[in-house]
């Protein structure tokens, strides 16, 4: 059980990444008799506050008021899919292929409808982009270890961190 600070209500995989990535505290407890108790001690030592979903939701209004030119996506997107130092021809198509991806995802995709061209939209192309297009090593039937490098963080994080950091 696992008790976190975090301004976003989780809905997906996405939210949960996210808000897991961004919280300020975590409380961590194991399923045991005593599960009820520890609960309030959780929430007493996290001191859980709605100011912190304040901070979060200006945060992101202030993303979605701020536009953001497919210039300046693609410079993010250098930033995150940095040049490979590799002569050989398919990594150099790779980086080719991962850019291409993002800035469909930024200018195109339905699911960036809402606050296209903004700095908002930006941060979720990245975040989509990161979730399901990043490829995954080996077989993945029923998507089990794209879901299980999800909840460990790791690249997919840094990725969505990153492009945060760069956007606020």
């Amino acid at each position: 059980f696992t008790l976190a600070v975090t301004p976003i209500r989780v809905v997906c995989q996405n939210t949960l990444t996210i808000g897991l990535g961004r919280a300020k505290q975590k409380w961590t407890l194991r399923h045991t008799s005593n599960v009820a108790g520890r609960i309030q001690e959780a929430r007493e030592s996290l001191q859980l506050t709605y100011a912190y979903a304040d901070i979060f939701s200006r945060e992101m209004s202030a993303l979605l008021d701020q536009s953001f030119t497919d210039e300046q996506f693609a410079q993010l997107t250098a930033e995150l899919v940095p040049e490979s130092q590799s002569e050989h021809e398919g990594w150099q198509q790779q980086v080719i292929d991962k850019r291409a991806q993002l800035t469909q995802l930024f200018c195109e995709a339905d699911t960036q409808e809402f606050g296209r061209g903004t700095k908002y939209a930006a941060l979720n192309a990245v975040t989509e982009w990161a979730d399901w297009y990043l490829p995954v090593k080996g077989d993945d039937t029923g998507g089990v270890k794209r879901a299980t490098r999800l909840m460990d963080g790791g690249v997919v994080q840094q990725i969505k961190s990153k492009a945060y950091a760069a956007l606020v």
